[in-house]
């Protein structure tokens, strides 16, 4: 049996809190208010915890308990609420079958606005939130207490049985809910929310909406120019900003604070005043942020002239970070995106490089990474829209907005560190899925009269990847191909991507000859959306001219876009033959061989008496319902099994 212990670091879910911590704001509400005619019979001892704690006054803040001031005494009796709860057995009753709370909070959530039970994929999200949120719970048990420092091996082997399967508890019921609505969701057949409607893949339907690729383009179209107004109308000011040239990238450099903004072979285009000194010698610009001058000379800056334009410069990184979801190539999960770092820190590696002549993007957090305990690698190469644009985020806006902050709040060193560290920051916080979400659904809704959120957006591109941008089924398709080559050398491929033949290249855990196929197929996914990919040098003021813009654009790469399907031939009857079209005709007939019969390919026969037919007569009965040239009962033309025609 499974015992539940796993081997791994606790993975800390550091950038999607909030889905985890509202399942467990809503089971605290649910234990505090006023349920109506809802039975929820709870032990005297839970009772009086929970009364105790609807008494006691929440802090204006809520910092992690600390030994040194005793803790919290608000967190310290919430954490005791949920471990009598969670360290008990839940024996049925006569007349109440479900006596545990978490259970009845966990049955309750699983009923939908129409009253119906949720699907299974809709219920293991909440089953794995609650199971997380209990080891969270046993574990700020472990080392924070309300009494102060204990024995932490003394107060985990009380609790051990009631956070690991196997011993009847809560936790056991949610994990073997879990692994059963897990099992009843991948066996359930059903029907796709997505197929195709014509056969040049150029059409679909989407929860029955019919789109075309058309509007998906437009889609994309659209966000790039709401970031482009975001950008020259609000932040760049009417500077003419430009980063072009090469940018030296040490990709295997993982020291805290490198990147290839802090490189110095690239001091030409890092200037962190360059910014600030072009707003001072622009006589508007100044007037706008300067308020007065000191004495000194030293001039006073606007504070809420500065305000606004960090708040536009947010909204701005918001677009860029949406646009780079949409065309980055294949979608990354919003918590991959959102959480990208311009630089190495001390805990983890940087997000942003600069491969060759493109801007890539590293998401470096997974979905299985709780369960790996590590991050994985997953390169995005960027558009050349948002490759210049990052180019002036990373060099000249981004250190424009750290001296801001740091003048607008010089108490608060943490804030000027998310910007220091961070490339997509929403003003004093990370931006998060829903921030992407909203941003799609406005645009979507516009461009294909259908709201998509980022996940329904995954769904979508990625069904239309498979079709026109095969690149990365190919690139597993090859893996699976070299395999021989590496077990000769007596290990398998996974271990030689691994370990052997890794150069400076190696990004990871993911070899230099596997990066160039991810570039690919960000660029291909470019193409396809009609936008410049990745590695071009683009001006970005020819954005508003659409024939120079165009220019830019490469010409379809899909196979389907590229050979579309002919359409089939049009029989035009009752036309007059020539002399010559019959000649011809017979002559193509008598150069067959001399034989007794000569044969000729159905084509090649439709196509050579098509002058000579009169409007056609009713099909015969007799005739092939497939064939889009049926031959009349009367004519000297029958058709063996072979699918020839034989000529008498």
């Amino acid at each position: 049996m499974d015992s539940g212990v796993s081997h791994d670091p606790f993975h800390k879910v550091s950038k999607s809190q909030s889905s985890y911590t509202q399942i467990l704001v809503r089971f605290v509400a649910f234990l505090l208010r006023d349920k109506g005619d809802y039975p929820l019979l709870l032990p005297p001892d839970v009772d009086a915890l929970i009364e105790a704690f609807a008494q006691t006054p929440p802090p204006s803040q809520l910092p992690p308990p600390l030994f040194e001031n005793g803790g919290n005494l608000y967190c310290i009796r919430l954490v005791e609420i949920l471990t009598k709860i969670w360290t008990r057995t839940w024996e049925p009753t006569l007349g109440n079958f479900m006596t545990d709370p978490t259970m009845c909070f966990v049955t309750l959530s699983c009923i939908r606005r129409d009253y119906g039970w949720a699907e299974p994929t809709q219920v293991t999200p909440l089953l794995a939130r609650m199971i997380y949120n209990m080891r969270t719970i046993f574990l700020f048990d472990l080392h924070f207490y309300d009494t102060g420092p204990v024995d932490v091996r003394e107060r985990y082997m009380m609790s051990e049985g009631w956070h690991c399967q196997g011993r009847p508890s809560t936790f056991d019921t949610l994990y073997s809910l879990q692994h059963l609505a897990s099992s009843i969701a991948y066996q359930t057949p059903s029907l796709p929310a997505f197929t195709w409607y014509n056969d040049q893949r150029t059409e679909f339907v989407w929860h029955g909406a019919k789109i075309t690729l058309s509007m998906f383009r437009e889609m994309g179209q659209e966000l790039m120019q709401l970031t482009y107004e975001a950008f020259f109308d609000k932040v760049f000011l009417g500077i003419d900003w430009s980063v072009s040239g090469y940018l030296a990238d040490d990709l295997s450099n993982t020291s805290p604070g490198y990147s290839f903004v802090t490189d110095g072979r690239n001091s030409k285009y890092y200037d962190r005043t360059a910014f600030m000194r072009e707003i001072m010698e622009t006589p508007h610009l100044r007037e706008e942020f300067v308020i007065a001058v000191t004495p000194q000379g030293t001039p006073l800056l606007n504070l809420a002239r500065a305000r606004t334009w960090l708040n536009d410069y947010s909204n701005a990184l918001g677009w860029l970070m949406t646009n780079t979801e949409v065309e980055g190539g294949s979608p990354s999960r919003g918590t991959e995106l959102t959480c990208i770092q311009l630089l190495n820190t001390p805990y983890r590696t940087r997000g942003l490089y600069a491969i060759g002549p493109c801007i890539a993007i590293f998401c470096q957090y997974s979905k299985t990474s709780a369960n790996m305990g590590r991050d994985t690698l997953i390169p995005h190469v960027l558009d050349a829209f948002s490759q210049e644009i990052i180019k002036i985020v990373a060099f000249k806006a981004h250190p424009f907005a750290q001296q801001l902050i740091k003048i607008l709040y010089p108490n608060k060193p943490n804030l000027l560190s998310l910007w220091r560290t961070n490339l997509f920051v929403k003003y004093d916080r990370l931006f998060d899925t829903d921030d992407i979400s909203s941003t799609l659904r406005m645009v979507s809704l516009k461009s294909l009269e259908t709201p998509l959120g980022i996940r329904d957006y995954r769904q979508m591109s990625i069904f239309i990847r498979r079709m026109h941008c095969p690149t990365l089924e190919s690139m597993f398709a090859l893996s699976e191909d070299d395999n021989k080559a590496a077990l000769q050398a007596g290990h398998s491929m996974a271990t030689e991507e691994r370990v052997y033949g890794v150069s400076s290249g190696y990004l990871g855990r993911l070899p230099e000859n596997l990066i160039e196929p991810y570039v690919k197929a960000s660029t291909e996914w470019q193409v396809l959306m009609r936008v410049p990919e990745g590695g071009k040098q683009v001006t970005l003021t020819d954005f508003t001219d659409k024939v120079a813009w165009a220019r830019y654009i490469s010409p379809d790469k899909s196979p389907y876009l590229r050979n579309p399907t002919p359409e089939p031939p049009i029989v035009q009857y009752g036309t007059k033959p020539t002399p010559t079209s019959v000649y011809s005709s017979l002559s193509k007939l008598s150069s067959r061989p001399s034989n007794q019969e000569a044969s000729l390919t159905t084509t090649e026969l439709a196509s050579s008496v098509q002058p000579l037919v009169q409007p056609p007569s009713p099909l015969n009965v007799n005739s092939n319902p497939h064939d889009k040239h049926p031959v009349e009962k009367d004519s000297h033309v029958t058709e063996t099994n072979a699918g020839k025609v034989m000529v008498r």
